[in-house]
């Protein structure tokens, strides 16, 4: 077994036992994929309820020993469930979303990171909403998606017959929010999470009256910044000896753990609770360092404090109440193991999983596979790199980062990662770090260079794309410095100076295109147009039209954050008129820039639309 070779420190072991487990992987999900025949509906089969939240720590739950939290709800599905004390995600929102979904790691996905189009999931992976469907259950995500925002990534192409929410990495305001409903936008009152939490609970009444099997997947968008919360939430915090942040940000988790009763308190009114299996986890470490019980690291980290989260797993009658994992798991195990313990069937295009199934140790006392090996790979820019990484195998993390020694820990002993005792055990680190940069090196091979923004994948939609999507060229910038969600770009001060989107198009065609914009003031000598330009891999650059603009400045719109936020504020942006342009099959970039020789130093650009004529 791996954990006693391990104390032998023997390095070519790992790499073998790597090599073994990718072909008895390869083997069990063909045979797994055979079972093509579409199964009959059965509505017996139990319902599953996936509760993720966005930013919440390991830490950050009363049963995990939060001195300042009261999280009933949460600890109740804990205490009454099995709770997995080591469970593993990725470092950030975008690439544990990914593997949550597929059961695969984040890099073979197409995810990178959590922006500029590197969040966007590969539309031939087979996700959980993809296999429900397939086995006949109703499918619905509520709240966050963040692997892609249009067609063919968006979650309504990607199995789930009903969305609510949003679809990038966080939401301008959390209060009276506009969210997409379907394909469409809808003005919403109230707080978001409550608003999520209403529509979740319209869900449950309807398919439980219809005695239809559901799978929900209510993606929280709390506590992620920008941090806004209900005063009734807040005023227990307020004299609390505390750092500003996290009295929102605990307010926010109890604001969480009230909607989730509210959730639990429906299935069991509507009959369903005994027959529903919940699954209750965090999607990265805390967003900041605050209570998470000593562990080394916060979100963006790939030591513990940034992978390890809370995950509770409930479903009445089913398991020991109270039961502890024995053994640890990650959120690349969940699709194998709902596949394993509801007997569904996969779709015949399912990809090889990475993740292996914890059902039996869910069901019985088993011991858990001391051979165990997990990856986890952080992007710190748009600019793939190998490292940071880390290796968790058996009771050991091994931790990497570039143009540093690797660093090695023993978890079972030093749980929050005190002591490196890479220099004592250098065969096992170096077998480890060498191990790694194989697996990094697979993983990653298949990404693309560009995310190109389809543009007729479903022409009955108009194409909106972000300006975090694109790229400042010739002197422009994100306004916010890193192009998150909701940022936008400025500094046109040259004729030169552009916003470029990079667009695929399946044949020539005719779009009607404007953008929302803000032009404070103009000098007056200046001519308040832009220009709209094409530019071709192997071609030059064409003009394709131009749109001249109202001034007006696009305000900031006033927002009850409890501190200041790091993201981009909400604006009030200022439509284009419109106008039609030629774009030409195959991939491109569709640039933007101003007219006037000296530019626009107050044009600031938000977001490109386009529909096909």
């Amino acid at each position: 077994m791996l954990s006693a070779k391990l104390k032998k420190f023997s390095g070519s072991y790992i790499i073998a036992f790597l090599l073994i487990v990718s072909a008895f992987t390869a083997c069990r999900n063909s045979a797994d994929t055979a079972k093509v025949a579409n199964p009959s509906q059965d509505t017996s089969q139990p319902n599953v309820l996936i509760i993720l939240t966005d930013d919440q720590g390991w830490g950050d739950v009363g049963v995990h020993g939060n001195p300042h939290l009261q999280t009933p709800a949460m600890d109740k599905l804990a205490i009454d469930g099995v709770q997995i004390d080591d469970f593993y995600v990725s470092s950030v929102c975008a690439p544990t979303r990914a593997s949550l979904m597929t059961g695969r790691y984040h890099l073979r996905t197409g995810v990178q990171w959590v922006t500029r189009g590197l969040e966007r999931m590969n539309t031939e992976e087979v996700t959980l909403a993809e296999l429900f469907a397939y086995n006949n259950y109703q499918t619905a995500l509520f709240g966050k998606w963040h692997n892609g925002a249009m067609a063919p990534y968006d979650p309504l192409s990607q199995g789930f017959q009903e969305f609510f929410g949003f679809a990038a990495g966080h939401w301008d305001t959390y209060f009276d929010a506009p969210l997409q409903y379907g394909n469409q936008m809808v003005q919403t009152k109230g707080f978001l999470p409550d608003v999520l939490t209403d529509s979740t609970i319209t869900f449950i009444e309807r398919q439980t009256a219809k005695a239809e099997p559901f799978f929900a997947y209510v993606a929280y968008n709390t506590p992620h910044s920008p941090f806004q919360v209900p005063e009734q939430f807040y005023k227990r915090f307020k004299r609390m000896n505390i750092p500003e942040k996290d009295k929102a940000i605990y307010a926010m988790i109890e604001n969480l753990d009230f909607n989730i009763e509210r959730i639990t308190k429906s299935l069991e009114q509507n009959g369903a609770l005994d027959n529903t299996l919940i699954i209750f986890m965090g999607d990265n470490g805390p967003n900041g360092v605050r209570y998470n019980a000593g562990l080394k690291g916060v979100k963006a980290s790939v030591n513990e404090g940034g992978l390890k989260v809370p995950s509770f797993w409930h479903w009445p009658n089913k398991w020991q109440e109270g039961k502890k994992l024995n053994g640890w798991a990650t959120h690349i195990d969940v699709f194998p193991t709902l596949v394993s313990l509801l007997d569904l069937t996969k779709p015949a295009n399912s990809k090889a999983i990475d993740g292996s199934s914890i059902a039996t140790l869910l069901n019985s006392d088993s011991q858990p596979i001391s051979d165990k090996i997990h990856f986890s790979h952080h992007s710190q820019t748009v600019d793939l790199q190998p490292l940071p990484g880390s290796v968790r195998a058996g009771n050991f993390r091994a931790v990497g980062y570039e143009n540093e020694a690797w660093e090695l820990y023993n978890l079972a002993q030093d749980p929050n990662q005190n002591d490196n005792i890479a220099a004592q055990n250098k065969a096992l680190t170096d077998s480890l770090s060498a191990a790694y940069m194989a697996w990094f090196k697979e993983v990653s091979a298949n990404l693309p260079d560009e995310r190109w923004t389809p543009l007729d994948a479903n022409p009955a939609v108009q194409v909106e794309i972000p300006a975090h999507e694109a790229y400042p060229a010739n002197g422009t910038k994100y306004a916010g410095g890193y192009g998150w969600a909701g940022d936008w770009v400025s500094g046109f001060d040259s004729k030169e100076a552009a916003i470029r989107f990079p667009v695929s198009n399946q044949e020539y065609a005719t779009y009607t295109v404007q953008f929302d914009y803000s032009l404070a003031s103009v000098d007056p000598n200046s001519i308040p147009a832009v220009q709209i330009s094409y530019s071709q891999e192997g071609s030059k650059t064409t003009r394709v039209g131009s749109l001249s603009l109202m001034e007006k400045n696009a305000e900031i719109i006033e927002n009850p954050d409890r501190i200041a936020r790091g993201e981009a504020p909400q604006r009030a942006w200022l439509r284009s008129e419109k106008t039609a342009i030629n774009l030409p099959k195959g991939n491109g970039y569709v640039i933007i820039q101003t007219v006037a020789e000296d530019g626009l130093k107050e044009l600031e650009i938000k977001t490109l639309i386009l529909k096909k004529n």
